[in-house]
């Protein structure tokens, strides 16, 4: 299993908002979890981010995608379970 933060710039330093976690399934394929935190109303916590990531990563019929403003950070850790699973077939749970 890999994972890594989720990372904007919010007056002038690098903050955590969310967290992408990624593993094989038992099945066989790749999955993707994600968690992202509203910054407007909550605090970040590391922990609560982690379950979170994993609860969609486990949930065999999660419909909810990513939200758009993380769009390009998924693509970039697929990109990297790609190199890491040496699998051509990545989902997102």
């Amino acid at each position: 299993m890999i994972s890594e933060y989720i990372r904007r710039v919010r007056d002038g330093r690098r903050v955590k908002i969310g967290m992408l976690v990624a593993g094989r399934r038992t099945n066989g394929h790749v999955y993707v979890g994600w968690s992202k935190c509203n910054m407007g109303k909550d605090e970040f916590d590391r922990k609560v981010a982690h379950n979170i990531a994993m609860k969609r990563f486990n949930d065999l019929h999660s419909k909810v995608g990513p939200p758009e403003s993380i769009r390009k950070d998924v693509l970039r850790f697929m990109s990297r379970c790609v190199r890491f699973y040496q699998v051509g077939d990545i989902r997102i749970a």
